[in-house]
Protein backbone atom coordinates (compact mmCIF):
# COMPACT_ATOMS: atom_id res chain seq x y z
CA UNK A 1 0.00 0.00 0.00
CA UNK A 2 1.71 3.73 -0.98
CA UNK A 3 1.71 6.19 1.26
CA UNK A 4 -0.17 9.59 1.32
CA UNK A 5 3.64 11.31 0.37
CA UNK A 6 4.30 8.51 -2.31
CA UNK A 7 1.10 9.26 -3.86
CA UNK A 8 1.01 13.20 -3.53
CA UNK A 9 3.11 16.00 -2.50
CA UNK A 10 1.38 19.11 -1.97
CA UNK A 11 -2.11 19.97 -1.15
CA UNK A 12 -4.98 17.24 -0.49
CA UNK A 13 -8.15 17.46 0.30
CA UNK A 14 -10.11 13.92 1.56
CA UNK A 15 -13.72 14.15 1.11
CA UNK A 16 -15.26 12.15 4.15
CA UNK A 17 -18.78 11.89 5.78
CA UNK A 18 -18.60 14.58 7.86
CA UNK A 19 -16.46 17.40 5.76
CA UNK A 20 -13.03 17.57 3.99
CA UNK A 21 -9.66 16.80 5.60
CA UNK A 22 -7.11 18.62 4.51
CA UNK A 23 -3.28 17.84 4.78
CA UNK A 24 -0.80 19.71 3.21
CA UNK A 25 3.02 17.96 2.70
CA UNK A 26 6.17 20.00 1.40
CA UNK A 27 9.92 19.45 2.20
CA UNK A 28 9.98 20.61 5.14
CA UNK A 29 6.05 20.48 6.90
CA UNK A 30 2.54 17.83 7.05
CA UNK A 31 -0.10 19.90 7.62
CA UNK A 32 -3.04 18.67 8.91
CA UNK A 33 -6.29 20.72 8.87
CA UNK A 34 -10.31 20.17 9.00
CA UNK A 35 -10.24 17.35 10.56
CA UNK A 36 -12.34 17.83 13.53
CA UNK A 37 -15.14 15.21 12.34
CA UNK A 38 -12.42 12.47 11.47
CA UNK A 39 -13.45 9.38 13.31
CA UNK A 40 -11.14 6.69 11.78
CA UNK A 41 -7.39 8.21 11.34
CA UNK A 42 -6.01 4.59 10.37
CA UNK A 43 -2.95 4.51 9.13
CA UNK A 44 -3.27 8.45 8.66
CA UNK A 45 0.29 9.54 8.41
CA UNK A 46 1.87 6.37 8.20
CA UNK A 47 5.80 6.63 7.60
CA UNK A 48 5.28 10.15 6.10
CA UNK A 49 6.61 12.65 8.58
CA UNK A 50 10.30 11.83 8.12
CA UNK A 51 12.38 14.95 8.88
CA UNK A 52 9.41 17.34 8.47
CA UNK A 53 7.78 19.55 10.98
CA UNK A 54 4.15 18.04 12.33
CA UNK A 55 1.29 20.50 12.60
CA UNK A 56 -1.86 19.27 13.73
CA UNK A 57 -4.36 21.70 15.90
CA UNK A 58 -4.86 19.70 19.03
CA UNK A 59 -8.41 20.14 19.08
CA UNK A 60 -8.99 18.43 15.55
CA UNK A 61 -8.63 15.23 16.86
CA UNK A 62 -11.56 15.12 19.40
CA UNK A 63 -13.60 12.87 17.51
CA UNK A 64 -11.02 10.05 16.42
CA UNK A 65 -12.33 6.61 18.35
CA UNK A 66 -9.47 4.50 15.75
CA UNK A 67 -6.04 5.76 15.41
CA UNK A 68 -4.32 2.24 13.93
CA UNK A 69 -0.66 3.03 12.72
CA UNK A 70 -1.63 6.53 12.30
CA UNK A 71 1.93 8.09 13.00
CA UNK A 72 3.51 4.88 12.68
CA UNK A 73 7.29 4.56 12.14
CA UNK A 74 7.41 8.48 11.28
CA UNK A 75 11.07 8.69 12.31
CA UNK A 76 11.32 12.27 13.19
CA UNK A 77 13.40 13.89 16.16
CA UNK A 78 11.11 17.39 15.52
CA UNK A 79 8.19 15.95 15.82
CA UNK A 80 6.49 16.72 19.62
CA UNK A 81 3.14 14.60 20.06
CA UNK A 82 2.73 15.67 23.65
CA UNK A 83 0.18 18.38 22.50
CA UNK A 84 -2.37 16.13 20.83
CA UNK A 85 -5.22 14.85 23.22
CA UNK A 86 -7.30 11.84 21.97
CA UNK A 87 -10.29 12.02 24.40
CA UNK A 88 -12.43 9.27 22.95
CA UNK A 89 -9.96 7.25 21.71
CA UNK A 90 -10.55 3.09 21.41
CA UNK A 91 -8.42 1.84 19.03
CA UNK A 92 -4.49 2.78 19.35
CA UNK A 93 -2.84 -0.60 17.71
CA UNK A 94 0.60 0.85 16.13
CA UNK A 95 -0.62 4.16 16.72
CA UNK A 96 3.28 5.76 17.65
CA UNK A 97 4.89 2.96 16.82
CA UNK A 98 8.58 3.30 16.51
CA UNK A 99 8.90 6.64 16.62
CA UNK A 100 12.21 6.54 18.41
CA UNK A 101 13.28 9.81 17.99
CA UNK A 102 9.94 12.17 18.56
CA UNK A 103 10.44 14.52 21.37
CA UNK A 104 7.23 13.85 23.18
CA UNK A 105 3.87 11.74 23.54
CA UNK A 106 0.60 12.29 24.34
CA UNK A 107 0.39 10.84 28.53
CA UNK A 108 -3.71 10.71 28.58
CA UNK A 109 -5.93 8.14 27.21
CA UNK A 110 -8.95 8.09 28.99
CA UNK A 111 -10.84 5.74 27.14
CA UNK A 112 -8.69 3.46 25.26
CA UNK A 113 -9.60 -0.26 24.89
CA UNK A 114 -6.09 -1.84 22.77
CA UNK A 115 -2.72 -0.12 22.26
CA UNK A 116 -1.08 -3.48 21.39
CA UNK A 117 2.18 -1.94 19.46
CA UNK A 118 1.08 1.38 20.48
CA UNK A 119 4.41 2.68 21.75
CA UNK A 120 6.52 -0.12 20.92
CA UNK A 121 9.80 1.31 20.26
CA UNK A 122 9.26 4.96 21.17
CA UNK A 123 11.40 7.66 23.28
CA UNK A 124 9.61 7.47 26.15
CA UNK A 125 11.17 7.02 30.32
CA UNK A 126 9.42 5.05 33.09
CA UNK A 127 7.97 8.27 34.24
CA UNK A 128 6.36 9.04 31.11
CA UNK A 129 5.04 5.35 30.87
CA UNK A 130 3.56 5.46 34.47
CA UNK A 131 1.55 8.26 33.58
CA UNK A 132 0.09 6.35 30.58
CA UNK A 133 -1.02 3.34 32.40
CA UNK A 134 -2.50 5.64 35.04
CA UNK A 135 -4.49 7.45 32.71
CA UNK A 136 -5.80 4.05 31.48
CA UNK A 137 -9.16 3.00 32.02
CA UNK A 138 -10.32 0.18 34.22
CA UNK A 139 -12.07 -3.36 32.19
CA UNK A 140 -13.35 -6.13 34.53
CA UNK A 141 -13.35 -8.09 31.14
CA UNK A 142 -11.98 -8.60 27.87
CA UNK A 143 -8.42 -8.66 26.43
CA UNK A 144 -6.47 -4.76 26.74
CA UNK A 145 -3.05 -4.84 25.96
CA UNK A 146 -0.58 -1.78 25.78
CA UNK A 147 3.04 -2.18 24.62
CA UNK A 148 5.89 -0.34 25.15
CA UNK A 149 8.87 -3.03 24.21
CA UNK A 150 11.68 -1.69 23.60
CA UNK A 151 11.65 1.80 25.01
CA UNK A 152 13.95 3.44 27.41
CA UNK A 153 11.77 3.14 29.90
CA UNK A 154 9.82 -0.08 29.94
CA UNK A 155 12.21 -1.82 32.13
CA UNK A 156 12.37 0.83 35.03
CA UNK A 157 8.37 1.21 34.65
CA UNK A 158 5.51 -0.52 36.62
CA UNK A 159 2.95 -2.14 34.98
CA UNK A 160 1.11 -3.07 38.02
CA UNK A 161 -0.15 0.38 37.87
CA UNK A 162 -1.85 -0.84 34.63
CA UNK A 163 -2.23 -4.47 35.31
CA UNK A 164 -5.01 -3.70 38.19
CA UNK A 165 -7.27 -2.43 35.80
CA UNK A 166 -7.31 -5.33 33.85
CA UNK A 167 -4.85 -4.60 31.16
CA UNK A 168 -1.89 -6.54 29.74
CA UNK A 169 1.22 -4.45 29.40
CA UNK A 170 3.80 -5.74 27.45
CA UNK A 171 7.49 -4.45 28.30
Amino acid sequence: MKTIEQIFFGDIEVPFESGNLRIEINESLVHVANASKLVNADRLLYSVIGNRSLEITPSALDMITSANSMFFETYSSTVDFSGLKFPILKNGDAMFYHNSSALGFPLDFPNLASGKNMFYKCALSAENINAILESLPRYATGSHIITFTRCPGAAACDPEIATTKGWTVEI
